[in-house]
């Protein structure tokens, strides 16, 4: 036979205490801070010349006359190349097309991938750096696989190669 319990033990309408006492956090002592004044900065006194646009007070460049050098002063003038010099170019003796992912064909991805190599002194790729991706990874990853196998020229020194790859659908 089964008995039933009175009513009053099969619910229970109080909840345990769901708040806890938090413990007061100690206080520190803390060194005051010393305060340093600030200098008054003074402004440099400036004549009513100085004020003037320097620019609008120049002599025009049309009252100037130009005499052309002699033939002595042209030759201790050296003509150098202007800007930074240009470094040797290292030609690529390797570089694979990638090839379209059979998954990308037939899907019909396109798109573009730009890459950075990093090319040692032997003219190995050492690392590669996807600077733009296709926007499909079947594409980004083909483009990785052929940075990776392209050879160049031995250097002195390691390179940064910029390389593009576009995969478009005829």
């Amino acid at each position: 036979m089964l008995r039933r319990a009175p009513a009053q033990q099969l619910f229970s309408l109080s909840r345990p205490s769901l708040q806890t006492e938090v413990p007061p956090v100690p206080l520190v002592p803390v060194d005051p801070v010393e305060t340093i004044p600030l200098k008054e900065l003074e402004e440099p006194a400036l004549d009513e010349a100085e004020l003037l646009d320097p620019l609008l007070e120049e002599e025009s460049f049309e009252d100037l006359s130009l005499e052309p050098l002699s033939s002595e002063e042209r030759d201790l003038v050296e003509e150098e190349p202007v800007g930074e010099e240009a470094l040797a170019v290292r030609s690529p003796l390797k570089s694979p097309e990638p090839s379209y992912p059979r998954a990308a064909y037939l899907r019909k991805l396109e798109g573009t991938v730009v890459l950075i190599m990093i090319v040692n002194s032997e003219g190995i790729v050492t690392e590669v750096e996807m600077i733009q991706s296709s926007g499909h990874r079947l594409l980004d990853r083909a483009a990785l696989v052929a940075a990776r196998g392209y050879r160049f020229e031995a250097g002195e020194e390691s390179m940064t190669v910029n390389k593009t790859f576009t995969f478009k659908l005829h």
